[in-house]
């Protein structure tokens, strides 16, 4: 069975908010059979219990919604690793 890691972003992801490394990262773990996906935590359309592993990369307007960001922190880890 191969792995699924989700490496989580923002709806931010931009040139000011980017994850230069995450196309390196995301190349190395596929290169090591395991199969990535860059959704953005507030993407109510995720179905989390589908990864085997939810790494926090580039969330970065966590902090502009707090409550939002707990809400899915504690939503998710009920379902996967985080």
């Amino acid at each position: 069975m191969t792995a699924r890691v989700a490496l989580v972003t923002t709806d931010l992801t931009s040139h000011t908010y980017g994850d230069d490394d995450a196309a390196p990262l995301s190349a190395a773990l596929e290169a090591a059979g395991v199969t990535v996906a860059e959704p953005r935590w507030r993407d109510a359309g995720v179905e989390w219990a589908g990864f085997d592993l939810v790494v926090l990369r580039s969330p970065w307007d966590y902090m502009e919604h707090p409550e939002a960001f707990e809400a899915w922190m504690d939503a998710t880890s009920q379902v996967t690793r985080v």
